[in-house]
């Protein structure tokens, strides 16, 4: 039985998504993994540990 103008419009249309894909998923960068922030301050604190005035862990953002 010969496919109807839906059936091919709608075949069409699943190729054309499948080949943007593709060429999707060869242009794009890979995603790097987020940064751990967290890390990086215990780093940041213990490079400047001789200097602080007071606990990191007691610091807060200026709410101004």
């Amino acid at each position: 039985m010969a496919k109807s103008m839906i059936q091919r419009r709608q075949e069409a249309e699943r190729e054309r998504i499948e080949a943007y894909a593709v060429t999707l998923r060869r242009v794009s960068p890979v995603a790097r993994p987020a940064p751990d922030f967290e890390r990086a301050l215990d780093d940041a604190r213990r490079g400047f540990a001789g200097m602080a005035i007071r606990d990191g862990a007691l610091w807060r953002p200026n709410q101004s």
